[in-house]
């Protein structure tokens, strides 16, 4: 079930530790990003109904986190196996622009936590997973505005202020950190990473219009540490356990684990 104290310490944390930074350092206006929030809340239905739901995909159960990383390309062709063969034993969560290449290959995830970066709106139309968790900020007020009203009913909204109505604010500054903050909000029994690097590169998934790896540039880099150092916070204070799948991923006590073990966790 949704851990409510969770939710709380979580959101409390972010606003007054990470937020005032973030700010501070990237020089974004948290106006527009209440803004954005307000909007977004405009759209939405009440989010209850999404919540039971998110309780029951992730709640006690095992998850895979799979983002855009530059390691993710050559880890699908060795892990898509596996996830068909375990799909009813665990929960599935995209990151944005890594629906692209899961949808390339027929794997579906049950919920993607995006903030519309990596992927376009109208291209969400043709995903069938189950939930999507929309994060609204001040740069991306352009693209919420465009998404899709058949979307509406599916869509959980989030945000990085002090808001409360139907949007929920569960820590997390990137996409991916965000993803990890949703998967203790519900209490999940254990989390697998994949394709979450922190290194210098950025993977050709992450936005819709590259079409190689190219290197981060230094604002970039400044957000994946951000990103590293709020998923390492959460993992020191955690009751969930976590584990690298295929590939390091530069967090530090997260153990990196093969197919085997992941099937062996899965299956207890």
């Amino acid at each position: 079930m949704i851990v409510k104290n969770k939710l709380a310490s979580l959101k409390t944390n972010f606003l007054e530790k990470w937020y005032p930074r973030i700010l501070a350092e990237f020089g974004y206006n948290a106006g527009l990003d209440l803004k954005a929030a307000k909007l977004l809340a405009t759209m939405l239905p009440s989010p209850e109904t999404l919540i039971e739901k998110l309780d029951f995909l992730i709640s006690n159960n095992p998850i895979i986190i799979i983002a855009p990383g530059p390691s993710l390309e050559s880890s699908i062709p060795v892990v898509k196996p596996a996830l068909q063969r375990l799909q009813d034993k665990l929960t599935l969560i995209a990151v944005d622009g890594a629906l692209t290449p899961l949808l390339d290959n027929k794997l579906t995830p049950h919920i993607l936590v995006t903030d519309l970066d990596g992927v376009k709106p109208e291209f969400l139309l043709n995903a069938s997973c189950e939930i999507i968790v929309l994060h609204a900020h001040g740069d991306n007020i352009h693209r919420i505005e465009r998404y899709p009203p058949q979307l509406f009913s599916k869509t959980l909204g989030t945000c990085q202020v002090d808001f409360n109505n139907k949007i929920l604010n569960i820590g997390g500054f990137t996409d991916g950190d965000r993803a990890v903050c949703l998967c203790e909000v519900f209490n999940a029994d254990s989390v697998f990473l994949l394709g979450m690097d922190f290194g210098f590169m950025i993977g050709r998934f992450s936005k819709p219009y590259l079409k190689t790896t190219v290197e981060a540039d230094a604002a970039k880099r400044r957000k994946l540490i951000y990103a590293m150092n709020i998923i390492e916070e959460l993992i020191f204070n955690s009751k969930v356990k976590y584990y690298c799948l295929l590939h390091n991923s530069e967090l530090a006590r997260i153990p990196v684990i093969g197919l085997e073990e992941l099937q062996r966790l899965t299956c207890l």
